[in-house]
């Protein structure tokens, strides 16, 4: 009995003795995996708020959280990716571009790495960079994803290579019943960089009816329509935009009324302008356009009231200058359009049409020696100049026999 007593009390020692070497590993383990859950459901939660906070556009908020979900748990994914992306919204491009070059050796095949990357550097202002990471997110992502292939041919744009642009568009875009209206925007802006206003005219109509709530479209329609040469198709089109427009934008206006003046419609033109310069009275190309207007409807005393406007709005405007010295001519103001040409030419010294302008003040009074030097200081200036040219001519013909002809207006 004694002897079991000491065998039982031997067994108990050595299993308490390999109790307490067990112990604190298991603690550990156990503290580990603890620490883990609470960490995961912490991150967890972080992460659903931050979705919300970044939705309501609270950049600074969600950057700070994700930093903090990132000290636990570095390699997480998908904070990697919303700390890139706010890092965007708040101007660091460089640190996005960091976070998210972690994420993409993490994981290298997810396209919208790449995608995100490209953003980040082309806000830095790395186009080359950009356009590669984005040509990169492409390739993983198989060809699809049209928001990829429009941020490449804004790159390419920006890079100054419209044609490439083009072409890398042609080639990456999706089939008419899955691409969408910015798609064929984008194409339709290209094609006006390039001349190519029929084609323009094609996109733009295109997306116009795939978003008709876009007015955006219409009007882009309408300018490629102008420069096409669809007057009346342009009109049709102005005209919708500002039926559906409470409140009318002055470009629209604008293009309206030379569209209107294209046609020879110039009373129209005049309200088109006058409208715009009513939306827009600080803008001197409205107040241009209505002195064109007037000029064209032979109303050279309202002409000269428009170009005084535009130049309260803008005293350096060469054009407001050219137009309403062009004006006071009409109206035999010899002296004061003079005066508003030399001021103009203080300002703008190399401009071919002030330089022909001073000359027919001149020409006006007889002085075609004189007018003639101007003349051919206009063509020194723009040797490709057709009217100092037929000016210069006339004048030589007149100060030849000493005649006071009127010379031709430009």
């Amino acid at each position: 009995m004694k002897r079991f007593a000491l065998v039982l009390a031997a067994v108990l020692v050595a299993g308490l003795s390999g109790c307490d070497e067990m112990k604190p590993t298991s603690l550990k383990e156990r503290n580990k995996d603890t620490l883990d859950q609470w960490a995961d459901t912490h991150v967890e939660r972080l992460y659903q708020v931050c979705q919300q906070q970044y939705r309501a556009g609270q950049h600074i908020e969600v950057e700070t959280k994700a930093q903090e979900a990132l000290r636990l748990q570095p390699e997480h994914q998908e904070f990697l990716l919303m700390l890139g992306k706010v890092q965007i919204e708040l101007g660091k491009p460089f640190k996005a571009e960091k976070a998210l070059e972690k994420l993409a050796e993490i994981a290298p095949q997810r396209f919208d790495v790449p995608y995100f990357i490209g953003i980040a550097r082309e806000r830095s202002g790395n186009l080359q960079g950009a356009l590669d990471s984005y040509q990169h997110a492409l390739q993983l992502s198989g060809g699809r994803g049209s928001e990829i292939v429009m941020a490449a041919t804004e790159v390419l744009i920006s890079m100054g290579k419209p044609a490439e642009a083009q072409r890398f568009l042609q080639t990456h875009m999706p089939p008419p019943d899955e691409a969408e209206a910015r798609v064929y925007e984008l194409a339709g802006r290209l094609a006006s960089i390039l001349g190519q206003h029929s084609q323009a005219v094609d996109h733009f109509e295109r997306a116009t009816l795939m978003d008709v709530e876009n007015l955006r479209y219409p009007e882009m329609l309408g300018e490629a329509q102008y420069h096409a040469g669809m007057f009346a198709e342009a009109i049709s089109t102005f005209e919708g935009v500002l039926a559906r427009d409470e409140a009318p934008d002055a470009g629209v206006c604008m293009m309206l009324g030379d569209c209107y003046l294209a046609r020879g419609l110039n009373g129209k033109a005049i309200d088109a302008y006058r409208r715009a310069c009513q939306a827009d009275t600080g803008r001197v190309a409205c107040w241009v356009n209505l002195a064109k207007g007037e000029l064209a409807s032979g109303n050279a005393e309202r002409a000269a009231q428009a170009a005084r406007q535009a130049r309260k709005v803008d005293r350096r405007s060469v054009e407001a200058a050219q137009i309403l010295a062009y004006a006071l001519l009409k109206d035999n103001e010899v002296v004061q359009a003079a005066k508003v040409l030399k001021e103009a030419r203080k300002t703008h010294p190399k401009d071919p049409t002030i330089t022909c302008l001073l000359g027919q003040t001149y020409a006006s009074v007889g002085k075609w020696d004189r007018a003639g030097q101007f003349y051919r200081y206009a063509l020194k200036l723009d040797p490709k100049c057709a009217v100092a040219r037929e000016l210069l001519a006339v004048a030589e013909q007149n100060r030849t026999a000493g005649s006071d002809r009127t010379l031709p207006t430009p």
